[in-house]
Order: structure tokens, then sequence, then C-alpha cells
């Protein structure tokens, strides 16, 4: 089992130009973070999940879409945080991963902290103390939908085998 931490950092214009990530490494836990490294978001479509946006480092990609949401995709990208608005789709996966087992979204308040409905209908619950969306099962790939309120992801945490 391995971890891989993906800290979403922005510029401050919501962009989704590069920002100056660093990348550190302790064990099995991947961390990014403001410093040297260049994270860039792109404009991604998917038949189901409609426009979007999308990032990968280090193996792991996060891409968040509008889905079946009215709420367009100019506000997303933020410094510090992505927002994932109410009806939007979040999908994380890790390239050459057999499964994921385990996803853990760190929130930048409690009060955008839900619960998230996950592909497989599980929920992925939000614990407004820890200020974290937490799901754990088995998944190829990992993808949910903000059904409740507007998430704010200021890291993700992917567990994987």
């Amino acid at each position: 089992i391995k971890n891989a931490d993906v800290v979403i950092l922005t510029d401050d214009g919501g962009d989704p130009g590069s920002t100056d990530p660093g990348e550190s490494e302790s064990g099995n836990m991947k961390t990014i973070a403001t410093g040297t490294q260049s994270l860039t978001w792109s404009d991604v479509t998917d038949g189901v999940y409609g426009e979007g946006k999308t990032v990968t480092s280090d193996g792991v990609t996060i891409s968040v879409f509008k889905y079946k949401s009215t709420t367009n995709l100019t506000n997303v990208l933020q410094a510090g945080h992505i927002r994932v608005y109410k009806d939007y789709w979040v999908s994380v996966s890790v390239e050459g991963a057999s499964k994921i087992t385990k996803v853990q979204f760190s929130t930048t308040d409690a009060s955008y902290t839900y619960d998230m409905t996950v592909s497989d209908g599980s929920t992925a619950k939000a614990d407004t103390g820890a200020k974290t969306v937490t799901w754990t099962g088995s998944l190829a790939s990992f993808g949910a939908q903000s059904s409740a309120g507007q998430v704010r992801i200021a890291g993700v945490t992917v567990t994987y085998e």
C-alpha cells in the first residue's frame, strides 16, 4: 500500500495557469507544496461529466468536472484550493495503481466540508471538526459528486495498491 499526498495550490487569479509547488517525499508519502516545480491545470472534456479542469503530478491525476451543476468553471481554481461546487464531479486516479483504497480531501473550512456520493454508491464522509472528507473502499479510479454543497479542497491524500 502506498500513499500520495497532493496539496492543491493555484495562482491567485483562479486561472488554470501554473504555480510553483515544490515536492518532498518521506517513505511512501509524497507532498506537493509551494516551492520549485510547476503544476499546470488543463481544460478537459468528458463524455459523461462534461467540461472540467485537470492536473497530474507524480502520477496522481485530479480532475474537476461541471457535471450536473449550473455553476461555470470560472472560479474553480483559487489560491490554495479548488472549489468543487454543488453537483460537480471530482475524480482521482493514480498511474500504475491496481486499486485506490482511500481518498481523503482536506478542506479549507468546516463550512465547506460536505459528504460526497462516490461512483460505487458509497459515501465519502465529511468530518467538519477535522475539515476532511474521507472515503475507503476499493476502486480502480475514484470519482465523487458533491451533492450537498460546495467542497473547498486544499489537499488530497490517496492510498493505493
